[in-house]
């Protein structure tokens, strides 16, 4: 796909590569390849790519890829959808990963997205570390 061109510009292209190299956990190629896209996509790069990769981390578990590529994402100008969200949130909620948690939690608000599981995992994160007080303040989010 590289050699004859079908990369350049197709958003479409790179997320069918991404999936394969997901499933191979090639995490370098997947980084150079975005590093790649954003040079030649620019403003036109969006939650697509990250979503699938954010994917393949999720069902294997993988806390410290998925963060990686929530925070590059946002680095890179690409704004996140409930699906990002929910993804990443779900994660941290195994993870118990209160901070990350927490700081994807706060960017879905500052994006005005809704996202109805990632409330449910910051509750639960909360609850299971015994900070009710918080879990409440969130079950108020909610009711805004």
């Amino acid at each position: 796909m590289w050699s004859n061109g079908k990369l350049e510009k197709n958003v479409n292209a790179y997320n069918v590569v991404f999936r394969v190299v997901g499933r191979r956990e090639d995490w370098d190629s997947s980084e150079r390849m975005i590093r790649e896209m954003s040079e030649s996509f620019g403003s036109e790069l969006d939650c697509r790519v990250f979503n699938t990769l954010i994917y393949s981390c999720s069902k294997r578990g993988n806390v410290e890829w998925s963060r990686k590529w929530f925070r590059m994402m946002l680095e890179l100008g690409v704004q996140p959808n409930i699906a990002t969200f929910g993804m990443v949130m779900g994660l941290y909620q195994k993870d118990w990963n209160v901070e990350e948690a927490e700081f994807a939690f706060s960017e879905m608000r500052s994006f005005g997205i809704t996202c109805q599981s990632a409330y449910s995992a910051m509750i639960s994160i909360y609850t299971r570390l015994s900070l009710l007080d918080k879990a409440e303040a969130v079950i108020g989010l909610m009711r805004e």
